[in-house]
């Protein structure tokens, strides 16, 4: 007599395991490179304002006009606008950067602090940048935007020195 064997009703142990590892191998590979594309406000923001820091400073050497970037946190945006017979006139060359939606704290361009209003800092003719430093909080981080140099480089990162938010 013969034995009938019973067809499986699922997946053995070592199926299911071997589906778990390749599944893991999987998501090991592609959730890196899913954070590293996944940017915050802030970092999207610090790539636009510098793509423009350096388009305004190659526009003003190349039309030798001195160019303001103003900081309107109130519209939420940077502009960037030349002087005119008419006073101050937005570049339409370079649109405005938008801002994250945080509190404004403080701006200090070499020894001079703002608290309040729209700062704003000048490139000149000759591509300059003066160093500056912006203070943003979100909630209940800082962050620190500031320049450092005259090349314009731009760097974000926690407030490390409260010591000069309040002059």
């Amino acid at each position: 007599m013969k034995k009938m064997i019973k067809p499986s009703k699922g997946f053995s142990f070592i199926e299911v395991m071997v589906v778990i590892a390749l599944l893991a191998g999987v998501l090991g590979l592609a959730l890196p490179n899913f954070f590293q594309r996944v940017q915050s406000p802030f970092q999207v923001f610090v790539r636009g304002l510098s793509s423009r820091l350096d388009d305004a400073r190659f526009l003003s050497i190349l039309q030798d006009e001195t160019i303001r970037v103003q900081f309107d946190f109130q519209s939420a945006q940077v502009h960037f606008a030349a002087k005119s017979d008419k006073g101050w006139v937005d570049l339409p060359q370079l649109p405005p950067v938008f801002v994250p939606k945080v509190q404004f704290q403080s701006f200090r361009l070499g020894s001079s602090y703002v608290s309040a209003g729209s700062p704003h800092i000048l490139l000149y003719s000759t591509g300059f940048i003066a160093p500056f430093q912006l203070i943003l909080q979100d909630g209940a981080d800082r962050f620190q935007f500031s320049v450092k140099n005259a090349l314009g480089d731009l760097d974000l990162g926690p407030v490390k020195d409260f010591s000069f938010l309040t002059p």
